[in-house]
């Protein structure tokens, strides 16, 4: 089962005022205005879009195969962890994960612990936003199905959730996409992840209060 928190073809209608978010990048591309987006709550969903993290994080270097052929770790776990994706005829064609600050912590903790440290004494509730995959079949239409997946995750933890601030970690390479096409800003310096087999991360943050303000200036 698929709930449907918005369809595609909306998303211009949607998209905050002010927002430095393309508009093409929710106009022009056919495939991602004809996929089902929502949050995965049935098992065959779940697994299908763990398995798309699993395959894609082995092909991209940032994971080993593991016997199960899906990406789990303890905060998948946990029931305030939501799983989006975006479908095509049933089939899971890309998935982004936003998991709650809880007395876990988040993944982020492993590297950026005194940082995200500082910003809870502050604000009240963090999310993190992680295991992004896309089907390498429609890489053609991977930055507008990336678009709509964060789009949902954001105004998911702003206005849902109410977080105050939703954190994500990247690689430096993607960190610019991040500042400049949405409203992400620089928390922690580059370190190496371990659970990206190593591979370099920059932490960034998103001001819900921000976006919860461009959500009220457009309706």
């Amino acid at each position: 089962m698929l709930v449907e928190v918005a369809r595609s073809e909306n998303a211009t209608s949607q998209t905050p005022r002010g927002s430095r978010l393309r508009n093409h990048c929710f106009e022009e591309d056919r495939f991602a205005e004809s996929l089902d987006f929502g949050l995965a709550i049935d098992r065959d969903t779940l697994e299908q879009a763990f398995r798309l993290q699993h395959d894609q994080y082995v092909a991209q270097g940032y994971m080993d195969p593991h016997p199960t052929g899906l990406r789990l770790n303890i905060h998948s776990a946990l029931p305030s962890t939501r799983v989006f994706v975006a479908k095509a005829d049933g089939r899971v064609v890309g998935t982004m994960t936003l998991i709650v600050d809880s007395q876990l912590g988040l993944p982020m903790d492993q590297i950026y612990a005194e940082d995200l440290g500082g910003i809870r004494s502050e604000r009240h509730q963090l999310t993190e936003a992680s295991g992004l995959a896309l089907d390498p079949d429609c890489q053609r239409s991977g930055v507008a199905i990336l678009m709509r997946l964060i789009r949902l995750i954001t105004l998911y933890a702003a206005e849902v959730l109410r977080s105050s601030d939703i954190c994500i970690a990247v690689n430096p390479r993607h960190a610019t996409f991040y500042r400049k096409a949405l409203y992400f800003q620089n928390f922690g310096a580059m370190k190496q992840y371990a659970k990206v087999n190593g591979a370099p991360a920059v932490g960034l943050r998103l001001d819900c209060d921000l976006l919860r303000m461009l959500v009220r200036e457009e309706r």
